[in-house]
């Protein structure tokens, strides 16, 4: 690292020592994420989530908001802030990349003028522009960090627990991974049945305790078929109060029947 010297009566300053001051954290925060991040150029901070806002069925549109996360890029730090966007296919990729813009003009001493200030923000679009990148197809900083934590390592093992206890005919797998305070459920479950015979969205009940746990949401799903008798909709598992229901924005009577809620869905759960 270089380290400029002050010393008492009259040090001259140059724009040199100024870089030097700028430049010295950043290139130090640089290659502290380069060596976090396994030396990948691009990735996430945080895992990329959303909040669903709106279902516009007329228009065929989803209306949702983004959490606010982080993009790593070349060892620059860019905020994504929360972002509302609306959805015309759940197939469309959603892309994040940066724009850079220079702000600040000012007359310099010999007469030009320059732009004394660059801003980079990123920004999330549906449309692919140069340097933008699928959004989930990148990593975040944990999963480059697992392989080192021996959290990658690990296997993914059935076990039984609450979730074993499927109704309204659901079947299928629970697979779980452990990690240093955090636990993964990995849900595919399926069902046969034409109707809920054990409660509207209701996918799995277990023992309660006397002890208030508040609920527990799974990541976010799709469930629905295209035609005149099922209804598609974004839904959730909601584990509380002894049962695992599926709920969403239309409400359980716009459920469609068991057979066409088939969920593959993932529970994070800090331990």
């Amino acid at each position: 690292m270089n380290k400029i010297l002050f010393s008492e009566g009259g040090q001259p300053l140059y724009i040199d020592d100024i870089k030097t001051l700028q430049e010295n954290p950043a290139n130090q925060m640089s290659a502290l994420l380069q060596a976090l991040g396994a030396n990948t150029s691009v990735f996430l901070l945080d895992r990329f989530q959303g909040e669903l806002k709106k279902i516009d069925q007329s228009a065929a549109t989803t209306t949702f908001q983004t959490k606010k996360n982080w993009l790593v890029l070349d060892g620059v730090i860019h905020e994504i802030k929360e972002t509302t966007l609306v959805a015309h296919s759940w197939n469309d990729p959603l892309y994040v990349g940066v724009r850079k813009s220079n702000s600040d003009v000012r007359t310099f001493e010999d007469g030009q003028e320059h732009a004394c200030r660059e801003t980079a923000e990123a920004f999330l679009s549906f449309e692919k522009t140069e340097g933008a990148f699928n959004v989930f197809e990148l990593k975040t900083l944990f999963d480059l960090i697992g392989p080192k934590m021996k959290v990658e390592s690990q296997e993914w093992k059935e076990e039984d627990d609450a979730f074993s206890h499927p109704v309204n005919g659901y079947h299928g797998t629970i697979r779980n991974k452990r990690g240093p305070g955090f636990l993964i459920k990995k849900i595919s479950l399926e069902s046969d049945n034409t109707e809920w015979t054990d409660g509207p969205g209701v996918v799995f009940k277990y023992p309660t305790t006397r002890v208030p746990v508040p609920p527990i949401f799974s990541e976010s799903f799709l469930v629905g078929v295209k035609n005149k008798d099922g209804q598609r909709q974004i839904v959730c598992i909601m584990q509380a109060d002894g049962e695992g229901k599926i709920v969403g924005t239309l409400g359980d009577s716009s459920l469609p029947a068991p057979m066409n809620c088939t969920i593959e869905t993932y529970f994070f759960i800090p331990t």
